[in-house]
């Protein structure tokens, strides 16, 4: 399967709603399906969508406008423009990914999804992207590095997001990141490139940039297929 992702503009007070509309659908009978939804964040504004697809993009997106409701809805729900179909605005919102690792894990091990929604400053989407693209912060703990489970950098323009998978307990995944990338230099290059107020070479000023652009998971999930 193709991980894929939709970073969808939304009018503000519907996220929520709009991440609902893209996760309700029914789940197929086992081994039928070709869609499986991986996980969806909210951000004010914002709606990411992550799946896994046999279909790619286009896959995806025929699958979502099968369903009349999720034509109707992203229309109420994100001031999609009547001139445009509900495929299109999907094509539109597509977040191309740059980067992404991944390793099989035990099903029985806990996963935590998450999310980094970047403020980027006007223009500089691309020299973020090929900075985050580079893996791991130099002096992360083996024990984290070894807890990761995926990491995928999906951005169009200058909309840049971060998501990854991991066993960490996320207050110890935190403390780590905080020491180590104000003190790696990635923390002087993220100033230049992010509109922050924090100072990222600083662990407080890291702590509260990480923790104020985190996106908000919506539970649930489920595979399904075309009706």
């Amino acid at each position: 399967m193709e991980r894929v992702a939709l970073g969808l503009p939304v009018e503000p007070g519907n996220e929520t709603r709009v991440a609902r509309l893209l996760r309700r659908l029914p789940a197929a009978p086992a081994g039928e399906a070709r869609t499986e939804t991986v996980a969806t964040f909210t951000a004010p504004r914002r709606v990411l969508h992550i799946a896994d697809t046999t279909g790619g993009l286009d896959g995806l997106v025929a699958d979502l406008t099968a369903h009349p409701d999720v034509a109707a809805g992203l229309r109420e729900l994100c001031g999609m423009p009547h001139r445009l179909s509900a495929a299109s605005y999907l094509i539109r919102a597509r977040l191309t990914r740059w980067a992404h690792y991944a390793r099989p894990y035990p099903a029985r091990l806990t996963v935590r999804r998450r999310a980094l929604l970047y403020p980027v400053r006007p223009g500089k989407g691309e020299e973020l992207r090929r900075l985050l693209a580079a893996g791991v912060a130099p002096g992360t703990s083996q024990q984290l590095a070894s807890a990761l489970i995926s990491s995928t950098i999906f951005a169009r323009q200058d909309l840049v997001v971060r998501f990854w998978e991991a066993t960490a307990d996320p207050a110890e995944e935190l403390d780590n990141i905080a020491r180590v990338v104000p003190r790696s230099g990635l923390g002087a290059k993220l100033n230049r490139l992010l509109d922050v107020e924090q100072d990222l070479t600083t662990d407080a000023g890291f702590r509260a940039f990480f923790t104020g652009c985190a996106m908000s998971p919506v539970p649930g999930a489920g595979a399904w297929a075309r009706p």
